[in-house]
């Protein structure tokens, strides 16, 4: 056995609530110590909490190991399935599937052939690496996959690199064994916690939406993470997609379908029926010089969910924190246009006064300032102008207004952020200015924005 020692002790803050939820720190030491194993057969990397073990052969999870609790969450046995106890879920596997876009099929560690190459072993004193690349039968890219083992978290990430083919949209998705009977979920929506059944679906959901970028708020968080706890174990299971990786949108959702029905009776259900946890990115773009790349890390935390959305925000705090210089902006907000021809900077100074004052506001979006939507500025020769997306009678444009109400609204304690968006434009203005840029569905039809029926 080989082993690593991290060269420092670290501590971090558990936090019981973040932000609405009460934010309050719990602190703890966390001792490591990181070790891996090799054999023919399996790779195993392990610190004190956790140990993963990935077949050598075709790169899937084995063994997910929760030390503290001796809970392997490939190998679940359920503690009580009435009249029954000790009944076992069954084997299942961690592993990677990949909806291909373009060509309509999906290959998937439970029912496709791949195998391993390019194995490789890293270590360093803080972390250790294992990674290894395969290519399913059929497919135009191959699968590039990194298990990053630190002294609290395990990190893998999955690419999709082309190899032959047009560029296309894929969904990478990351199979978990979904714990279950006996077991709670958590994410940052409303409807948490739930439960978790393998014959009830849930989907919580993160980006893009259904409806466009507002679209339904039911079981849609702004936090990319899920919990899985058991009152009756000592730690809880946190999956967190990594923040550094962009996500179009994500999905994690149970496996329930028409063939994976599992529901605890007498059948001896395959592996690819049995409860598994979908974590879905989609939208992710494969092109000769870019990679399709998603990404989810493991930890274990304290109890339920409140340790393990401390550790989330212990780890990626600059996400949650405002920036420096942000304070004299935090509070409420309006929009609004520049003054009209009738007025000036003194009143716009003391309008904006009034909502400081009265409405706690600290910033607006000066909005309506440019040409139309499509030209967010004028050309140089221009001098005056309106705006025709939002006109407004008795109110034109000129570059030393727009400075002038910029420089009131701060003197009264507002901070003005201008509107500024070149990816929308009304149609007629695209149609005669630039139709190539005009974006397109898979069918050839143009997509319409603001206006788009005019």
């Amino acid at each position: 056995m080989n082993r690593v020692r991290p060269l420092v002790e670290r501590s971090f803050p558990a936090v019981a609530a973040l932000l609405s939820l009460g934010l309050a720190f719990l602190p703890s030491v966390l001792e490591a110590e990181l070790y891996f194993r090799q054999s023919t057969s399996y790779v195993t990397l392990g610190n004190d909490r956790l140990e993963v073990t990935l077949s050598a052969e075709d790169g899937t999870i084995r063994h997910l190991l929760n030390k503290p609790d001796t809970v392997d969450y490939c190998n679940q046995v359920v503690e009580t399935v009435w009249p029954e106890t000790n009944v076992p879920v069954g084997e299942r596997i961690g592993g990677v599937m990949v909806c291909d876009d373009l060509t309509r099929r999906t290959f998937s560690d439970l029912e496709s052939a791949a195998l391993v190459s390019n194995l490789n072993i890293r270590r360093s004193d803080s972390v250790i690496v294992c990674t290894f690349e395969k290519v399913f039968e059929g497919a135009d890219f191959t699968v590039k996959q990194s298990f990053t083992l630190s002294e609290d978290n395990l990190r893998w990430e999955v690419q999709a690199q082309k190899i032959r083919g047009a560029d296309r949209s894929l969904r990478l998705v990351q199979l978990l064994p979904l714990p279950t009977w006996g077991y709670t979920g958590w994410a940052p929506i409303a409807e948490a916690p739930f439960e978790v059944n393998p014959w009830t679906p849930f989907q919580v959901s993160y980006g893009q939406e259904d409806g466009g970028p507002v679209g339904n708020e039911s079981w849609r968080t702004c936090i990319p993470m899920l919990v899985f706890w058991n009152q009756n174990k000592r730690n809880a299971l946190c999956l967190v997609n990594p923040f550094d990786i962009p996500a179009v949108r994500l999905r994690w959702r149970n496996s329930v379908g028409l063939a994976e029905d599992f529901h605890w009776n007498s059948r001896n259900y395959s592996l690819a029926e049995r409860p598994y946890l979908q974590v879905i990115s989609e939208y992710l773009g494969l092109r000769d010089n870019r990679n399709a790349v998603t990404g989810l890390e493991i930890t274990l935390q304290p109890r339920d969910w409140r340790a393990s959305l401390g550790w989330v925000y212990n780890r990626y705090r600059e996400y949650f924190d405002p920036a420096e210089g942000f304070g004299p902006y935090d509070g409420n907000y309006v929009i609004d246009q520049p003054f009209p021809d009738s007025s000036g900077a003194l009143q716009e100074q003391d309008r904006f006064q009034k909502y400081h004052d009265n409405q706690f506001v600290r910033w607006w979006e000066m909005h309506g300032h440019f040409p139309q939507y499509g030209q967010m500025l004028p050309d140089k020769s221009v001098r005056r102008w309106v705006c025709g997306s939002h006109p407004r009678p008795g109110s034109t444009l000129t570059r030393q207004k727009i400075a002038a109400d910029a420089a009131a609204t701060k003197a009264a304690g507002v901070g003005c952020f201008i509107y500024y968006n070149t990816t929308e434009s009304e149609w007629w203005y695209a149609r005669e200015r630039y139709p190539e840029s005009i974006a397109r569905d898979e069918n050839g039809n143009t997509i319409n924005a603001y206006k788009g029926a005019s």
